[in-house]
């Protein structure tokens, strides 16, 4: 699994709004299992308050395929406000970081 450091993290987090806008983001635990067995995911994002059976089965997975994976500071009602979703977002994955892919191209994420 690729290591992310804490600022770029920070950066993508503050920025979920404009990636969730111009990029391809997938939310919801069972999709986002889905995805990262089926799919080129580049990050996986857990809310705060992740149910542990949700958390972990999720943290096997992104482990046995190399995804990064982080937990968010943010609970899951902010983590879907930051998103700009109606609803909470325990899980979400990134599939392209949108507007922001080239300034991530360097990273270990993009």
């Amino acid at each position: 699994m690729k290591v992310v450091s804490e600022d770029l993290i920070r950066e993508i987090e503050n920025k979920l709004d404009l990636i969730a806008k111009t990029g391809r983001v997938i939310y919801g635990a069972n999709y986002v299992k889905w995805a990262v067995k089926n799919r080129r995911v580049k990050l996986v994002i857990l809310a705060s308050n992740t149910p542990s059976k949700i958390e972990e089965e999720i943290r096997k997975l992104c482990e046995s395929k190399g995804v990064s994976i982080f937990k968010s500071r943010l609970n899951n009602i902010e983590l879907g406000s930051k998103c700009l979703r109606p609803h909470i977002v325990t899980s979400l994955a990134i599939l392209d970081f949108g507007v922001l892919s080239e300034k991530l191209e360097g990273s270990k994420i993009a």
